[in-house]
């Protein structure tokens, strides 16, 4: 779960999957099918639905979510 909110948290931040790699030392494909279960297991299909979804989880606030 915390893997998630993190890998969640950066998605909405607007960091790429090759930065979010980059930043914990994982391969970009890694980080992709993290994502891909991660939309999953949320039931979204894609990354604007994941960052509205960590907002209203309160994951990521919105005034960090504006910068």
């Amino acid at each position: 779960r915390n893997s998630r909110n993190r890998l969640l948290r950066s998605l909405t931040l607007g960091k790429t999957t090759k930065e979010i790699a980059a930043e914990r030392f994982l391969s970009v494909y890694t980080v992709m099918t993290h994502r891909k279960n991660i939309f999953r297991k949320l039931n979204v299909n894609n990354a604007q639905e994941a960052i509205r979804y960590a907002l209203r989880a309160g994951i990521v606030n919105v005034a960090e979510y504006c910068i």
